[in-house]
Parts: C-alpha cells; sequence; structure tokens
C-alpha cells in the first residue's frame, strides 16, 4: 500500500468537503442546470431563399396543446439562416415567414413557410442521444409567396427585444477582446451550461471575413476556457495563408454531444463556402472534443477535411479526479462523465486510428507547482494522462514543453511546433 495515495486521496477529500461547504449554492445551480439539461432539446435550423436583404425573417415556434397550437416563442436567424430554440417534451409546429413591410406580422404575399405539420415535430422522452440526434437533422425553410400556412394562430412580432437568442453561431465576426470571450463566461459555461447556452450560444466564430485563399484552422479550448486563450497562437500564424476561426462551448455538457454539434458547424460551413481543408488545434479537454469530432467527421461522415491535428496538454488518458468527482461531489458536472478514464467516451475516441489519414502533433507540459496533490503534472493535468500510448501510437510527432498547463498557450516554442506541423501539411 502506497502512502502517497493515499495522502493524495485524503487531501483531494478533504479539498472537496471545503468546496462543498463553501460552494454549496454553486452546487445547487449545477443541480438546477442538470435538470433543465435532461429535460431540454435543442431544434436547429436554417432558413433559405430570402427574398430580400432588408427583411427581418421571423421564425414561430408553435407548441401543440389541449385547446390547439399556441405560439411559444419566436426568434430571428443570424446572418447565415441560421435558427434554433430549446424545448421540453411536445409537440411543435415550425412557422418562417418574410416580414417585407417591417410591420412585425405576415401579411398576404409575403413569402413564408412551415417545417412539416405539427406531428412531425415532436420531441419524445425518449434516451437523450436519440432525442438530440433528431433534434440536429435539418429543418431547412424554402420560403415562397403563399397563404400563411397554419390557420387561426397570432402571428403578430409585438417585442423582437424578447426575441430567443439563436443558440447556434456560424461564422459570426468577432475579435479577441470581444467580452463574451472574457474569462468569467468559460467558468458560466462549465458550472452552467445551460445558462451558457441560453445567453451566448455555442458555435464557429470567424476573427476576418471568409477568404476562400486562406486555410481555416479550427481553435478548440478547453474546460472553463475561451478562444480568447489562443490569441499568441492564432497571431503566430502565417495570416496570408491562414484563417483563425475558434469554437466556442459551454464545457460542462457531455463530451459526445459537443462533438456531434461541431460536427454539424463544420458540415454546414462546408456548405456555406465549399472549403477542402483546414485544420485543427486543441488545448487540454478540447482535444478530447476534437478527437471525437474528428473521427465522426472522417469515420462516420467520409469527409476528408481535416489534414491535421495538433493538440497542447490533453488528458488522454482521462482525469482520476473526475472519477472521485462523481462518485463524492454533491452534484457531477455532465462533462465529468466523459472524462472519467473509464469512461465510454474515452474508450470510443481510440476505437479508429487517426493514422495515416490524419497526422497528430501531440505536445505535452511538465512544468507541475510540485505541491503533493499535483505532482508530476503541469499544474492541472497528469503527465501519465497527457502521455496515455494509445494517443502517442496514434501521433506522427510528440514533444514536451517546460510549460504549465495555461503558459503552454503562450510559449514562443509551442508557436514554433504550431508553425512546423503546418509546413509539413499545407
Amino acid at each position: 500500500m502506497k502512502t502517497i495515495s493515499w495522502r493524495k486521496l485524503l487531501l483531494f477529500i478533504l479539498w472537496l468537503s471545503t468546496l462543498n461547504i463553501v460552494s454549496g449554492c454553486m452546487f445547487m445551480d449545477l443541480k438546477r442546470e442538470i435538470q433543465e439539461e435532461k429535460s431540454s432539446y435543442s431544434l436547429i435550423g436554417k432558413v433559405e431563399s430570402i427574398a430580400r436583404a432588408d427583411s427581418n425573417v421571423f421564425v414561430l415556434l408553435y407548441a401543440k396543446r389541449d385547446e390547439g397550437l399556441q405560439l411559444e416563442g419566436f426568434t430571428l436567424p443570424d446572418d447565415t439562416g441560421i435558427f434554433s430554440f430549446i424545448v421540453n417534451h411536445g409537440t411543435y409546429q415550425l412557422v418562417a415567414f418574410e416580414d417585407q413591410n417591417a410591420n412585425r406580422r405576415h401579411d398576404p404575399g409575403e413569402p413564408t413557410g412551415a417545417w412539416g405539420k405539427p406531428d412531425d415535430v415532436v420531441v419524445h422522452k425518449g434516451p437523450k442521444t436519440e432525442a438530440r440526434k433528431a433534434a440536429l437533422t435539418n429543418f431547412v425553410f424554402i420560403l415562397d409567396s403563399r397563404s400563411f400556412p397554419v390557420r387561426g394562430v397570432t402571428t403578430s412580432i409585438k417585442n423582437v427585444e424578447f426575441a430567443s437568442a439563436s443558440l447556434i453561431k456560424l461564422g459570426q465576426l468577432v475579435d479577441w477582446y470581444d467580452p463574451i470571450f472574457d474569462e468569467k463566461h468559460g467558468s458560466t459555461g462549465f458550472w452552467k451550461p445551460m445558462t451558457f447556452l441560453k445567453q451566448h450560444g455555442t458555435g464557429i466564430y470567424f476573427l476576418a471575413p471568409y477568404d476562400r485563399n486562406k486555410i481555416p484552422i479550427l481553435f478548440v479550448h478547453g474546460a472553463s476556457g475561451t478562444p480568447r486563450e489562443w490569441k499568441q497562437l492564432a497571431d503566430s500564424l502565417d495570416n496570408r495563408r491562414f484563417q483563425p476561426w475558434v469554437f466556442y462551448y459551454p464545457s460542462g455538457l457531455r463530451l459526445t454531444s459537443v462533438s456531434t454539434i461541431l460536427n454539424e458547424m463544420v458540415k454546414q460551413l462546408q456548405i456555406d463556402y465549399g472549403f477542402d481543408r483546414m485544420g485543427v488545434v486543441a488545448h487540454s479537454m478540447g482535444g478530447l472534443v476534437s478527437r471525437s469530432f474528428i473521427l465522426k467527421h472522417m469515420v462516420e461522415d467520409g469527409k476528408g477535411t481535416v489534414k491535421v491535428f495538433v493538440s497542447f496538454s490533453t488528458p488522454w488518458r482521462g482525469i482520476a479526479t473526475a472519477a472521485k468527482g462523481v462518485e463524492h461531489a454533491p452534484e457531477a458536472i455532465p462533462s465529468w462523465y466523459d472524462v472519467e478514464p473509464k469512461s465510454d467516451f474515452i474508450k470510443q475516441i481510440y476505437a479508429d486510428s487517426l493514422k495515416p489519414t490524419i497526422p497528430h502533433y501531440l505536445f505535452f507540459g511538465y512544468l507541475g507547482d510540485c505541491s503533493l496533490f499535483m505532482a508530476n503534472s503541469d499544474g492541472t493535468i497528469e503527465i501519465l494522462s497527457q502521455l496515455d500510448m494509445r494517443a502517442q501510437d496514434d501521433a506522427v510527432f510528440v514533444r514536451g514543453l517546460n510549460e504549465d498547463h495555461m503558459s503552454i498557450l503562450e510559449s514562443k516554442r509551442s508557436a514554433d511546433y504550431l508553425n512546423m506541423a503546418f509546413e509539413s501539411v499545407f
């Protein structure tokens, strides 16, 4: 019996007990978030064939009640036509119309469309995976001039400022210092993922207008992170050849759901822009999300878009303390279930190999804080996990850097290695 293991466990339990006392309200909030997440689903779609660029387009969500269809909510699609709603179990009707005269209601002759009949949009109480898969199918509206497809319901939009924000952001232009990337929002995404979704949604943001002559490089942050952490590495790229994109998501959600959504987003961007190659760069837990996404994209969808994968400080074996958190914490953050070393998610990301199709450049940090609890780590992730043999065997290049978990994103050597990886592929 190793004394050090018992001391580590004791420190963890003491830390967890203190956390429970100090952060009781946080865990109560988390419990409410998880309950809402379990009963909530996403309806995501796209409006096409908009006649006039200066028109507002409204997507209306009607819920089927005993007394008939009732307006449940409405939203304005983003610039690409994407819209979304968060709904509970039930039966719904989706209708869209183009408000050409800006009076916030549908008038005869204004283009309109509906997605199926009311019984076609049903959110069942079945398994979350199946419900989410159904919710991610394309609710595509082709608008044309005809009568409003649903009779006897209101089409008047009174308060546009109360429109539901779109959950999905695709190709929106931002800069690194946009308030949405503030550190506090990364924490919200970890502890309150549903609150994050309702406030900010999730998406792939552009730092500059799309340029078909430049190769997209997608950056994926880790737990509690935001895209701003990538600024220095992204700025080190040759902006004559590459264009940085950033994926922003609530890191407290189940990672399978996150990688599925990411895959759907990339496929939609391919439809919109027609690019045929890209690179993926990930940090920490984002590496697990990215590998899962890449396998879905490559194996399940047969896409050869991703040409290179670079990861920094990823817990390839999982995080041992996540299992203790699931067992002992008052409430477990959903993503903890997936980063637990024996989780199905960890097993699934090694079900298929990246080699020889996609070269993986694996970088790990070894500058720990030398404390008993975090010994042999980069201060956050154990070196043993960063160097899981399954990931090493599937990588074309493995290198350690004398950096901690966050400084590795600011290191000049990291930037040099990143550019070396891209030079070898593109």
